[in-house]
């Protein structure tokens, strides 16, 4: 079956021989500017899944060597036959639901990617969500469809092993949530299976503050009429690092501010606020921002969100740059290497 070759690098904006780093930050930028929660105009949906799914394949090293080797005779829109049986995998572009990925996660992925890919993650055994807004991230509306399944779980699944989940409830199933959905709290439709093929539709809300881990009951909706649990997992995010109740999001600076200081502003997820960086700071170094974390058990308060300092160089100067830092190399008696 012919189908529409992507051009990955074109939808992130780099070259072809961009680095690991390169391809993530164009991600962040994409992602900050089209995000369906952020914008609201039209086209910036389908951006925006155009980057990530760019972004799913070429930030896996392997994904991107299968692209690079049967893309580069290719432009973007040209016709493109998927090779017959190509490393053991099976091409069947089916879209929907494939090896474990959630396709409906905020935008369908195109059949290119479902035909050089989707069997693929299959076969890695992958259960994680591709919209990584990190990864993974679906806006916090409700979302239907058997492809928002939760996974794993109880008699119903067939996971059981000996049939029998106890006499007071099944196993627990997992539920992948976004870091925005745990921070905020939001709503959920899910489809749930039974063990005779059917299916239910449940409306789940998310509460604000759910830690990883979290379970939440639904009294009666489980296989013959038991408590049903669903476990919460949070998806991997393109901006924050987890770290229990705290989050890591990093701030880049030039080496001028880190040496004299300066206002930068800094994502959270309540929304932008602006730093004072002191003079002085080294790469490496981490700023708390007090409460911007998620909530504590027993209603603790919250953690901290850490801003973690990455001094960039530029790769490219001016006449006028070059020559004020070596005017600035001339006269400082500054040595890294001995402070």
């Amino acid at each position: 079956m012919a189908i529409k070759f992507e051009d990955y690098y074109e939808s992130l904006g780099v070259i072809k021989s961009a680095t690991a780093d390169e391809i993530k930050r164009a991600y962040r930028t994409l992602a900050r500017k089209f995000h369906p929660d952020v914008n609201k105009d039209t086209g910036a949906q389908g951006t925006f899944q155009k980057a990530t799914e760019a972004y799913e394949v070429l930030k896996d090293p392997e994904k991107r060597q299968r692209y690079d080797q049967y893309g580069s005779q290719y432009k973007a829109g040209q016709e493109f036959t998927p090779p017959s049986g190509f490393g053991g995998f099976n091409f069947s572009g089916a879209g929907g639901q494939t090896g474990g990925f959630n396709m409906n996660a905020g935008g369908q992925f195109s059949d290119f990617f479902d035909s050089m890919f989707g069997q693929m993650s299959q076969a890695q055994g992958s259960r994680r969500q591709t919209n990584p807004f990190a990864g993974q991230a679906r806006p916090r509306a409700s979302a239907s469809g058997p492809a928002n399944a939760p996974r794993g779980g109880g008699c119903g699944s067939g996971n059981c092993g000996s049939g029998s989940c106890g006499s007071t409830a099944e196993k627990d199933t997992v539920l992948d949530i976004t870091l925005e959905e745990a921070y905020h709290g939001g709503s959920r439709q899910v489809t749930i299976q039974s063990a005779n093929g059917s299916t239910s539709k449940l409306d789940v809300k998310i509460p604000a503050g759910a830690a990883d881990g979290a379970k939440i009951r639904l009294k009666g909706q489980g296989t013959g009429g038991q408590d049903l649990f669903l476990k919460l997992k949070i998806a991997k995010h393109a901006l924050y690092e987890l770290a229990g109740v705290n989050m890591v999001v990093d701030v880049r600076l030039s080496p001028w501010e880190a040496a004299l200081g300066a206002k930068v502003p800094v994502d959270t997820l309540d929304g932008p606020i602006t730093m004072t960086i002191p003079a002085g700071t080294c790469s490496g170094a981490r700023m708390r921002i007090r409460e911007k974390g998620l909530r504590k058990p027993k209603n603790q308060g919250r953690g901290d969100l850490f801003a973690r300092i990455k001094i960039v160089v530029p790769k490219e100067l001016t006449e006028d740059e070059k020559q004020l830092l070596e005017q600035l190399q001339e006269k400082s008696e500054f040595d890294p290497r001995q402070s």
